[in-house]
């Protein structure tokens, strides 16, 4: 996220509570309030949104605001590190594909409401979208080739669970199955490496919640 001013006023006709994240609507305006600080990067409450209704961020189904917080903290946590150390820039192609992606995963129509229940323009959600783009390089950058198993890592990884690979009630041979025991074996331990990680990230690093007043 870039950095903004701690509390600024988006004026968008709606009126009452807007539940979900507590957004608090005074007459015809969304008071916005700064909800978090990452190292000095601030996490207000329209980002919050913003992420967690483009899905920026992933929240499990079931889990409210603190969830969306804590994902958002460890986002901000892991953008320090891209800022410092990341790959290169995205292409504008692959940002503006990412756009689409979401524009086609939500419906044109619910796209646009999001747009503006969000106060966001195509443009700033491209910004957002730019940035997690270079999270997802940083992140296949420095753990992919590390959560790289073994072919004998993958060998005892189907024996463990054979069950797990069926086909039309058949159960698969290692040779059928080796390509998707070794994705998901990796896609496992990659996500235990990032997630140890992030851990550190967060202990090492200087994260204040602000509280509503």
């Amino acid at each position: 996220m870039t950095a903004m001013p701690a509390l600024r006023r988006v004026g968008l006709a709606v009126a009452g509570v807007i539940v979900g994240l507590g957004i608090v609507v005074t007459g015809a305006e969304i008071l916005d309030r700064l909800v978090a600080v990452v190292n000095g990067r601030p996490i207000l409450l329209s980002d919050l949104r913003a992420a967690s209704v483009f899905g920026l961020v992933e929240v499990p189904d079931g889990q409210g605001p603190e969830a969306a917080l804590a994902a958002m903290i460890e986002r901000a946590l892991v953008l320090g590190e891209v800022d410092r150390y990341g790959p290169g820039e995205p292409t504008a192609a692959r940002i503006a594909e990412r756009v689409e992606a979401v524009r086609a995963r939500l419906g044109p129509a619910a796209f646009a409401a999001a747009l503006a229940r969000t106060g966001l323009d195509e443009a700033t959600l491209g910004g957002l979208v730019r940035d997690q783009l270079r999270i997802d390089d940083y992140l296949a950058q420095r753990f992919g080739a590390a959560a790289q198993p073994t072919d004998e890592e993958v060998e005892r990884y189907y024996l463990e669970h054979a069950g797990d690979f069926v086909r039309e009630g058949r159960e698969l041979s290692f040779r059928e199955a080796e390509p998707i025991a070794r994705e998901r074996l990796a896609a496992t331990r990659r996500a235990g490496l990032i997630s140890d990680w992030i851990a550190g990230l967060r202990r090492r690093g200087d994260v204040r919640i602000v509280e509503p007043q």
